[in-house]
């Protein structure tokens, strides 16, 4: 039951826009705050490559996090004994992560081909 009530939630039923924009905020404040660094500091080439190096770093913990949250989706999905509609929202969930985030995960796609494929009814 509280499952389902989370999957609504998180599929965007009710206020997606809001969900997207606190989440994308809180990864924009730390890289303006790097570029404030850099703008009110003293300008040097040894500045400036540790400024874009963090900035990598930045952009890699907010891709690993995406990342993360879609792997642990898939882990659930897969040993869940759910109801089919139940399984179907926590597909469509992350189906939603991975082309919003284009994200790549193998199993992802097998676990989806297995639905595909036709089965014997008796």
């Amino acid at each position: 039951m509280i499952h389902v009530a989370v999957l609504t939630f998180f599929l965007g039923k009710d206020k997606e826009e809001k969900q997207d924009s606190d989440s994308a905020s809180e990864d924009e404040a730390t890289a303006r705050d790097l570029l404030v660094q850099y703008a009110t500091g003293k300008k040097s080439f040894k500045h400036k490559k540790r400024l874009e190096k963090a900035m990598k770093v930045c952009k890699k913990q907010k891709e690993k996090k995406k990342r993360g949250f879609a792997e642990k989706l898939l882990k659930q999905l897969e040993s869940s004994k759910e109801r089919f509609e139940v399984k179907m929202m926590l597909l469509d969930l992350i189906y939603r992560l991975v082309g919003i985030h284009k994200l790549f995960l193998f199993n992802f796609y097998l676990f989806v081909q297995s639905f595909l494929q036709p089965t014997k009814e008796k």
